[in-house]
């Protein structure tokens, strides 16, 4: 749509602004109409809009309706993914937001943690006051070289182990404290025979284990009890038959858990090691295979039988 002098036309005197040159072009993408681009009153060298021109517009609408898509894209993922973290917080019932104060004073600690015999099988982690309880999980990690090799965050994994123990139930027993027993066992069964040393167990592997001694009983429902394993009830062939639905829940709340944009631990891994971690993560807490690992590991490194 051309016109040198506009106001010459009755149309365009008509408009309550007058354009010298006028040319509209659509947006599409895939068939659909996305939006019109309106260019107007071209400058010198021609005042009229050309071949030219058009065929530039034609690259050009391409360009910004994949630009227009993407972003409607990313707004959707990102409605999607605001949804799951409200999903995850309903479905982890004591899930709760810890402040930056909680996570400061487990980094600032200025205890020494020097348990006596902490390595020993016979140290009980119960007698650690339950204010210096996540610092020493942070100092054994630490200690290893876990958090350093895996390149995560302090405060990311410090905001990680307050969740986690929020996470855990008040139940007598698939607590925080049998998870944090659990825990300190496979570090001392690891660290006492030399394991990863001798090369048993990988770096990766020891990560692993630890992680699924601190998640084995997380978010537990308490749904089996002792006189329903001794009857053997319905429901008690349900929650502790190997590969129960107890023991799904439990590496689905752990894995929602350490995904979690706050407490993201494995964020600096690729595809292919979550995947192997998430699969070993899974066997070790679905099946018995913590249990029968830590032992054969124990009895196999173990000189003399009388000293285990």
């Amino acid at each position: 749509m051309h016109c040198i002098h506009p106001r010459s036309r009755v149309y365009f005197s008509s408009e309550s602004s007058c354009k010298r040159s006028l040319m509209s072009f659509p947006l599409k993408l895939n068939g659909k109409l996305l939006g019109v681009i309106e260019v107007y009153d071209k400058n010198t060298p021609s005042l009229v809009f050309t071949e030219d021109d058009i065929s530039l517009t034609e690259h050009f609408s391409n360009i910004v309706a994949c630009a227009i898509n993407a972003n409607k894209m990313f707004y959707h993922f990102h409605d999607l993914k605001t949804k799951q973290q409200f999903l995850d917080c309903v479905l982890l019932r004591r899930f709760k937001e810890i402040d930056n104060e909680a996570v400061k004073s487990v980094m600032n600690c200025r205890h020494k943690h020097n348990f006596q015999r902490i390595t020993d099988f016979r140290f009980d982690p119960r007698v650690i006051p339950e204010k210096h309880v996540l610092c020493v999980c942070l100092t054994i990690f630490e200690s290893s070289g876990l958090i350093k090799k895996l390149k995560i965050k302090h405060q990311t994994f410090v905001r990680f182990l307050l969740k986690l123990k929020e996470a855990h139930s008040a139940l007598p027993f698939h607590n925080w404290t049998n998870s944090l027993l659990t825990f300190h066992f496979v570090f001392i069964c690891v660290n006492q025979y030399n394991l990863i040393k001798d090369k048993f167990v990988t770096v990766f592997e020891y990560f692993t284990l630890l992680m699924a001694a601190l998640c084995h009983g997380l978010d537990h429902r308490g749904p089996t009890t002792m006189f329903e394993m001794t009857t053997g009830t319905v429901l008690a062939s349900l929650y502790s038959s190997p590969g129960s639905i107890s023991q799904k829940h439990h590496l689905s709340q752990a894995l929602r858990l350490m995904t979690y944009p706050d407490c993201n631990i494995l964020q600096q891994i690729d595809n292919e090691e979550f995947y192997k971690f998430a699969k070993l993560l899974g066997n070790m807490i679905e099946g018995p295979q913590l249990q029968i690992l830590t032992w054969q590991i124990a009895i196999r490194r173990c000189k003399n039988w009388k000293n285990c």
